[in-house]
């Protein structure tokens, strides 16, 4: 791989890395997505990614790794970009006043997140636990508890509500009511705009066509494009169709729950099951069938099910929590929810764990990426 071919992979693959995807098409494909609703999000994503991979540049990871083997493929595959990708957009496009001071914070944010990612891949790695997005949690919740000392930076007001909130339910103005959300009152339609606008949420983007162009980002995943990206991580459409059944089993359960109104129309307790559902069948645990050359079990559908519905009580829980600081609850129920469900899947012998079939690099690769940088599945590792 020349750097030119390194350079393009590791800023595209750590936008496509929020979603645990390793494939600068699909990093092509979510920076199309996000400028659907916001080219300041697209660019930010692509300046996180750039920031993320720099610090791993500059701490001594070669961009042109060696061979398959090296640790330096962590760099290569966006492992220490993605968490800086949501960093920036959330300080440059999403909580923070647009401006010089909300660019300036984002830079620097995603600079510090890609050392945090580094610093908490060696700390989970104890317990035998990936990072996910946790670095990006902290930095974030750090750098918006820091602004409320800074007076030079503003948090951001509420948005107008964008037009697609109308067009939800069947009464455009019970929007705004203050009961409990029922089934009964959306359109065919508006419920699934719903379900594609919480997809789009985990990059805060509240746009059912950013979402629908996310799916087919993680439909196409399973496309190789070696040496460009990763091999078939996921059997054909298996990636697209488990995020929007994590999307709508998380946002039934909230409608169950009566969670707030607004928090449920506006996408907020779906994009956790998101992610939940990708990081708990497929990416750490195994699929819902064995297919070569994927471990699986029909009892990992029952977790996953399980896992994205007790992502809404982790939500409801953690925003108990951050609302008392007027913090955003960010991806933090996702990586409670997936690290229980990962440990507690390591005690029951019928739940089918990932395999190391999923690697580009095998076994004996792992074994040399895990002494250097202590990375938990390395290249699939989120």
């Amino acid at each position: 791989m020349d750097p030119i071919s390194g350079t393009i992979n590791f800023i595209l693959n750590g936008v496509a890395q929020v979603f645990f995807m390793g494939s600068p098409l699909v990093g092509i494909i979510f920076v199309v997505a996000l400028s659907i609703n916001s080219k300041r999000a697209a660019a930010f994503a692509v300046i996180g990614s750039i920031a993320g991979g720099l610090v791993g540049l500059a701490l001594g990871i070669e961009l042109v790794p060696a061979s398959l083997s090296s640790p330096d493929n962590a760099l290569t595959y966006g492992i220490f970009g993605f968490n800086s990708v949501l960093t920036a957009i959330a300080l440059g496009d999403t909580f923070f006043e647009k401006g010089r001071s909300a660019t300036t914070a984002a830079v620097i944010g995603a600079l510090v997140t890609g050392f945090i990612t580094a610093s908490l891949i060696w700390f989970t790695k104890i317990f035998g636990l990936p990072v996910e997005t946790s670095a990006f949690v902290l930095t974030t919740w750090m750098f918006l508890f820091a602004a409320k000392k800074f007076s030079g930076v503003k948090l951001a007001g509420p948005p107008p509500a964008p037009k697609q909130r109308s067009t939800l339910l069947k009464n455009p103005q019970d929007t705004e009511k203050k009961e409990p959300l029922r089934l009964s009152e959306f359109t065919a339609g508006g419920f699934v705009k719903l379900i594609f606008t919480g997809i789009a949420q985990v990059f805060f983007q509240e746009n059912w066509k950013t979402g629908v162009l996310i799916f087919i980002g993680l439909t196409v995943a399973t496309i190789p494009l070696n040496p460009y990206g990763f091999p078939v991580q996921y059997p054909i459409y298996f990636a697209g169709i488990t995020a929007f059944i994590g999307t709508l089993s998380a946002t039934l359960a909230a409608i169950a729950f009566k969670a707030d109104r607004s928090s449920i129309l506006i996408g907020l307790y779906g994009f956790n099951g998101t992610l939940t559902a990708l990081a708990v069948m497929g990416v750490f645990l195994g699929f819902l069938w064995p297919i070569n050359p994927f471990n699986g079990a029909p009892i990992n559908l029952i977790v996953m099910l399980f896992a994205t519905a007790f992502s809404t009580v982790v939500t409801a829980f953690i925003g108990t929590i951050t609302s008392r600081f007027n913090l955003p609850t960010l991806t933090g129920p996702f990586v409670f929810t997936a690290w229980l469900i990962i440990l507690g899947a390591k005690i029951f012998p019928s739940i089918a764990q990932a395999t190391l079939s999923l690697l580009p690099i095998g076994s004996s690769g792992l074994l040399i990426l895990t002494s250097h940088l202590g990375l938990i599945a390395t290249i699939i590792l989120h």
